[in-house]
This record gives C-alpha cells, structure tokens and sequence, in this order.
C-alpha cells in the first residue's frame, strides 16, 4: 500500500505543469571588488588623520595626507555610482562605502547625515557587513567622540604611495 501511495504521489507530481526557471549562476556582485579596498583605505585614512592634524598647511606630508582622503572618498563615491546591487554581499559593499563617508561627524542637528547614517546602519545590520577595524563611530553612539580625538593621538603614519605622488607634486 506504502509503494501504491508513493506512485500515485509522484504520478500526480509528473502530472503538473513544469515549471521552467531560467539558469541563475552564483551572480558576482561589482560591489565585492571593492570591499578590501575599502578597508584598506580607510586604515590609510585612519592611520594618516593623525599626521594631517599637525602637519603644516601646504607640506609634502600634509599633501600626502589629502592624497589618501582622497582616495577613500573616491573609492566610496565609486561604488555609490556603480548600478544598484544585485546581491546581499554587494548591498553590504554599498552601506559600507555609506557608512565610511558619514563616519564620525553625524549629530540629530545634521539630518541629512543622520538619514544617511540610518540607512547605512539598517544595510550593514541587514547583510552583516563587518565595518573597518579603525572604525571610530558614526558620532552619534556613545563614545564616538572620545574614540575620534584618541585616534589623533595615535602615531601616524602615510602610506609610501601617497609619499610618493607628494614629493612628484611637490617638485
């Protein structure tokens, strides 16, 4: 009876209308090129802060230190331009980027970077996008301030790239 059941069970499964999905591969998302270049850049801009707050205005080290801010808006914006996600891991990539350009200097007085903020925050807590290990705070979470003025004291340092453009700039 068990065997009779199951064949009258896969007769009526046969007898339903396929159902024809296209091929999906496991899509790439452009975002993901750019996650470990993000974190990257974001440890230079980190690490560079420091020197940037006592170098003298319009010094190669000063110079070198706009190079590397630059950068990391620059890869930011460049993810933020690239065609909406079309993965969980890809929208990650995008609330990171997000959330590198409002990092430390949100406040409910400043709504457009609050929303911006909130958002990145919903994105990141959605795909568990992990933020940068330097990651001082948003500016509105406890501690972020603190955080923020500790990493100026930190030693800092510029990445020999930067250096580099600097002194080629500089001559």
């Amino acid at each position: 009876m068990a065997n009779a059941s199951r064949r009258a069970l896969l007769c009526g499964v046969a007898a339903l209308p396929v159902l024809t999905v296209p091929f999906v591969a496991l899509a790439v998302d452009p975002h993901d090129a750019y996650r470990e270049r993000l974190h990257v850049a974001h440890t230079e801009h980190q690490r560079a802060r420091p020197i940037e707050n006592v170098a003298r205005h319009g010094s190669m080290e000063s110079r070198a230190a706009d190079l590397v801010h630059a950068r990391l808006w620059h890869l930011a914006d460049e993810v933020l331009n690239l065609p909406m996600p079309t993965t969980l891991s890809g929208l990650g990539v995008m609330g990171l980027a997000m959330a590198v350009i409002v990092e430390g200097c949100i406040s409910r007085e400043c709504q457009e970077e609050w929303r911006q903020a909130q958002l990145a925050r919903a994105i990141l807590a959605m795909t568990g996008e992990k933020l940068p290990v330097m990651w001082v705070g948003w500016g509105d979470d406890p501690g972020a301030i603190e955080r923020d003025f500790a990493a100026l004291d930190e030693p800092g340092t510029l990445p020999a790239w930067a250096m580099a453009e600097a002194a080629r700039q500089c001559a």
